[in-house]
């Protein structure tokens, strides 16, 4: 498959993963809200991949682990990219530092956290028939 036009990485709702996240919660013994919110965002993914013309445009895979923050990468190796950071809070119902990176105004940082997600992404599990998804 050539590079997908879009990368999602999700906590695998299948091991640890869901447990982990509510712990780091407001909810520490409810790792079934997870399970839940995950199966959402799962089933929605299936539908897409089904259809025959997104379906090498689009790759998931599943981490074993919850990373510390979120990314939504947009265009990240163009001039003009984005990168939207949410670092997550441990135990807090506060809200989550949120913000957004350009690569002319934050070099470092849009370098550091576009190879973060780099990293998380090779180390996530790629999903397959075994999770519902088009082989």
């Amino acid at each position: 498959m050539t590079d997908p036009a879009l990368r999602i990485a999700l906590i695998d709702p299948s091991g640890t993963a869901p447990g982990e996240a509510a712990r780091r919660s407001t909810i520490p013994h409810r790792r079934e809200v997870y399970r839940n919110r995950l199966r959402t965002s799962i089933d929605l993914l299936r539908e897409l991949l089904e259809k025959p013309e997104v379906r090498d445009r689009v790759e998931v895979r599943f981490l074993p682990f919850v990373p510390a923050f979120g990314l939504v990468l947009l265009d990240p190796r163009r001039p003009g990219g984005i990168i939207h950071v949410d670092v997550y809070s441990h135990s807090s119902a506060s809200g989550d530092a949120v913000f957004t990176l350009r690569p002319d105004r934050d070099g470092h940082w849009y370098q550091h956290f576009q190879a973060e997600f780099d990293r998380v992404w090779e180390y996530g599990r790629p999903a397959d028939a075994s999770d519902g998804f088009p082989g």
